[in-house]
């Protein structure tokens, strides 16, 4: 069962995923988001984790898988789209690319872990400088802040400045 990230949750898995490897970032993940201990996750077969990170990354960003790819015979840079990607054992199989600039084809293997990290650290960044700005203006304690939801932050965020 996947569960809400939350601000405040969200912010948790960043921090501890700062120093974490790529391997136990991934791993980081699905336990926060599923609630399951990180030896339970560890324990799935990659079937199971990859269906999980694509639940996570559905939740997060939608059915459109977009990755980015240098070709490598003439180094242009491909963008990558897959629209429901969940039918694909995408991270499990390469994924057929083409370049529109050479013709050329090749296959990429898409690491949806590191796409889930990255919206994870824009996400999280994001909602850490809303906080310190709320926290500058209003006087109130990070925890206070995280707490909030999503549109009370922006709520405080958009009005005036108090005097």
């Amino acid at each position: 069962m996947m569960h809400a990230l939350t601000a405040e949750r969200l912010v948790r898995i960043w921090e501890q995923g700062l120093d974490e490897t790529p391997e136990a970032r991934a791993l980081t993940l699905l336990s926060a988001a599923s609630d399951a201990p990180t030896d339970d996750v560890a324990e799935l077969d990659a079937v199971q984790r990859q269906h999980l990170l694509l639940q996570l990354h559905r939740r997060l960003m939608g059915d459109r898988l977009e990755v980015r790819s240098a070709c490598p015979t003439c180094d242009a840079d491909v963008e990558i789209v897959l629209q429901n990607a969940e039918g694909a054992n995408v991270g499990l199989t390469p994924v057929k690319s083409y370049c529109p600039e050479c013709a050329g084809i090749w296959r990429v293997t898409i690491d949806i872990g590191a796409i889930i990290w990255l919206e994870i650290c824009r996400r999280a960044e994001q909602i850490m400088r809303d906080t310190a700005t709320i926290a500058q203006r209003y006087g109130w304690s990070e925890q206070d802040i995280l707490r909030m939801s999503a549109h009370r932050r922006r709520f405080y965020l958009e009005m005036e400045a108090p005097e």
